[in-house]
């Protein structure tokens, strides 16, 4: 059996799509789309919410769902499923990249985190300008015509 989709792996419906799709009929549907509706809600809430800082909620989402969605749990899954089939150097070097992804998403996960939840609020314009130009816009007006 291949694993390379773990969903695959655990259908019990698996090669009848009729049986399938018939978790997603009935009364099932209403509380699909209840659920799907509520997820969609809250989403748009929390954009509405944090609408100034979203560049800061892009950065905390994607260092976080990303790390974990298309790092970890794919290797770790595997790892799960066919522990048994795996030659040790592929466990060896699948654990280290586990634990060393997990230690830089945490990271990356706690600093954008804290741009997020205690932003430093600085009215400096240019902060990597010199200081006596952190606030003055450079225009160049030769550029222009």
């Amino acid at each position: 059996m291949s694993y390379v989709s773990v969903a695959d792996a655990e259908n019990v419906h698996r090669g009848n799509p009729e049986a399938e799709a018939a978790e997603y009929r009935g009364a099932n549907a209403i509380k699909y789309v209840l659920m799907r509706v509520a997820i969609v809600v809250v989403l748009v809430i929390i954009s509405i919410l944090l609408k100034d800082d979203f560049t800061a909620l892009a950065d905390f989402v994607g260092a976080s769902c990303i790390t974990v969605n298309c790092i970890l749990l794919p290797i770790v899954f595997y790892l799960k499923m066919s522990w048994g089939q795996v030659a040790m150097w592929e466990k060896v070097s699948g654990s280290i990249v586990v634990v060393v992804c997990f230690a830089l998403g945490c990271y990356v996960s706690y600093t954008t985190g804290e741009e997020l939840f205690a932003p430093s609020h600085d009215e400096v314009e240019f902060p990597y300008c010199a200081p006596e130009f952190e606030n003055t816009v450079y225009y160049n007006a030769s550029a222009a015509n």
